[in-house]
């Protein structure tokens, strides 16, 4: 049996729109936790409500999290451009 197709739309009822994000947010975080345990990789999830997560930060910790993600960004934009000079045949499984 397969699930019917989720309908994206606001959801209008306060009290089913949080209830709906706690569990959206535990299975997203259950995801990254497989995906770290299958692939055997770091990973990170930055997530906040607009309205409340990020007043708990001071000013260096919001810093240091704009930094981390500045770093990680530009890590990965040099491995896209190593990638793309080096042929697929040479990178690629075999």
């Amino acid at each position: 049996m397969t699930r019917r197709k989720v309908e994206l739309t606001w959801i209008t009822n306060q009290s089913a729109r949080r209830a709906s994000l706690r569990k959206r947010r535990v299975g997203l975080l259950k995801k990254v936790q497989e995906l770290t345990t299958l692939c055997g990789i770091k990973s990170c999830l930055f997530m906040y409500n607009p309205g409340d997560m990020l007043d708990d930060f001071n000013v260096h910790e919001l810093d240091q999290l704009i930094c981390f993600g500045e770093t990680s960004r530009k890590t990965i934009m040099k491995r896209v451009e190593f990638y793309k000079q080096v042929p697929y045949s040479l990178v690629g499984p075999s």
